[in-house]
């Protein structure tokens, strides 16, 4: 009867430490989603960050910049051809996409199902920050920090969630390019890459080229896999009321390639013969919002 008791308090008790847990996550995650919404995002922009970029725009003690963002999808062909993926052609190109796939198998001497799957369905989200479908979300945003002397700072944010869990093979890459008025500063360059069993950010090899950031990083096969990079920059006051452009890119690869992008003023490219699906945000930022 004592031990039943005692079985009974201690199954009541960690019934009362789970349910003061939750609520204390409840909290937490509220407190956080009003601290943004005062800082001027929206539920739908809190909706596509990651935990990591939601506590870095906090701390970051801005608002969000003002921009409007244009977001389209390519497919890259492994001949080379880039296909503008649009809700009236996404069924014809995904068939070009699963032919081309099926072609490179036979030539190698693979199975088809070696090769990485490709997303399915994103659809461009115009006029937010993110492109999103029920397995991957890719967004980024810009916060103005404060005005340091003659110069304005931002904090510009790059990021992924792959919902579902993604495939492993091949590196994807993310990159961001602003214009030749903005100088990013070296030392605020920082990123993250993390899964439901842990940090794998010695996997996210980033890198800091004179018109944007970028990261290259192995899918890892598990659920909840996210990432992103972020860095600090400037540009002049006397730029003030004038459009700053920038630029971000998810590349997800479907045959394996040797090379990565490469960054321009507000422009990330991709070469030419590597297959892949990319997702692309354009910015147009007003300078000193």
């Amino acid at each position: 009867m004592k031990n039943t008791i005692k079985v009974i308090l201690g199954l009541g008790l960690s019934f009362m430490l789970f349910l003061i847990m939750n609520v204390h996550t409840a909290e937490a995650s509220s407190n956080k989603e009003d601290a943004l919404k005062e800082k001027g995002y929206t539920s739908e922009d809190i909706s596509k960050m990651n935990e990591s970029t939601k506590d870095q725009l906090i701390e970051n003690q801005g608002r969000k910049a003002e921009y409007e963002v244009t977001a389209t999808e390519y497919y890259n062909s492994t001949d080379g051809k880039k296909y503008k993926v649009t809700d009236q052609n996404r069924e014809k190109i995904y068939k070009i996409r699963d032919q081309d796939l099926a072609k490179y198998a036979a030539e190698n001497g693979i199975s088809i199902m070696e090769i990485t799957p490709p997303v399915q369905g994103i659809s461009s989200r115009m006029g937010t920050d993110s492109y999103s479908d029920d397995k991957i979300v890719f967004s980024a945003f810009v916060d103005k920090s404060k005005t340091v002397g003659s110069e304005y700072e931002y904090a510009a944010f790059v990021d992924f969630n792959w919902k579902k869990m993604a495939s492993v093979a091949f590196f994807d890459e993310i990159a961001l390019a602003w214009d030749n008025r903005f100088i990013g500063l070296t030392k605020t360059l920082s990123g993250y890459y993390i899964s439901g069993s842990g940090s794998h950010g010695d996997k996210l090899k980033k890198d800091q080229e004179l018109y944007g950031i970028s990261a290259r990083f192995v899918l890892i096969k598990s659920l909840n896999l996210s990432g992103g990079i972020s860095q600090n920059i400037r540009v002049g006051t006397n730029y003030k009321g004038q459009t700053g452009k920038f630029q971000a890119k998810y590349v997800h690869t479907l045959i394996p390639f040797p090379g990565s992008v490469s960054l321009g003023p507000a422009s990330v490219d991709v070469p030419a013969g590597w297959s892949n699906q990319e997702f692309k945000l354009d910015f147009n930022l007003k300078i000193g919002s």
